[in-house]
């Protein structure tokens, strides 16, 4: 994993007035809105067991991130000597659709995930059918604003846009002493541009250039 804080130099050009706290605090946000914008940070998440009687599931995420947006989510059964692997996939549902549902135990075959605390309800509630199941989640990843890492494919390739997103929020801060107009909108036109080539590359699986077109600070 690389260190946030590790963009620091980069994220400084123009700003040597900018306390450390405060540009590490932009960063944060920055990389925050970088993986949201991208939604280039994905990953197969630990195996959640099924528990008998219980609906409501936290995600194991890696430490400072959280579930962004769920692709997909399965209940799953290793291969035994009597059961063959077993596979089932369950639905997203709005929390709406979730709270509307009568009572039910069994396997599960929807999931809703609660809008504030980034856990999710599986309905029907597992029972002891369900015992050696597992909940198998691919997701869409983003660090939290107090994470102090990203993993360092990311930080390797993509800590400029990162830098930049930093650069530009702190520049568009009317009232602070270092507020710059021109460099608001010239920094943010180069995040734009990297977080474009990112989700590009996410989008095709291949590695693209860097795509950013000449600009003039003044």
């Amino acid at each position: 994993m690389s260190n946030i804080t590790d963009l620091l130099p980069q994220a400084r050009t123009g700003l040597p007035q900018v306390p450390d706290l405060t540009l590490t605090a932009a960063l944060n946000r920055a990389a925050v809105k970088f993986f949201r914008d991208t939604e280039i940070w994905r990953a197969q998440l630990t195996a959640t067991a099924l528990v008998s009687g219980t609906s409501n599931y936290t995600f194991n995420t890696p430490q400072g991130s959280r579930v962004e947006r769920v692709l997909s989510m399965r209940a799953v059964q290793a291969q035994t000597t009597t059961y063959p692997e077993q596979s089932l996939a369950l639905k997203a549902v709005s929390p709406e659709e979730m709270s509307n549902a009568r009572a039910a135990s069994g396997m599960p075959n929807w999931y809703s995930l609660s809008p504030t605390d980034y856990t999710f309800t599986t309905w029907p509630t597992p029972d002891s059918t369900t015992a050696g199941f597992k909940f198998q989640v691919f997701a869409v990843l983003v660090p939290t604003l107090t994470a102090t890492t990203i993993p360092d494919r990311f930080g390797d390739e993509w800590g400029e846009a990162i830098a930049a997103r930093a650069r530009s929020d702190l520049m568009c801060q009317v009232g602070q002493p270092w507020h710059n107009d021109v460099g608001c909108s010239y920094y943010d036109a180069i995040y734009n541009d990297l977080a474009a080539s990112a989700k590009r590359k996410q989008v095709s699986g291949e590695r693209v250039p860097q795509r950013v077109r000449p600009r003039k600070f003044v």
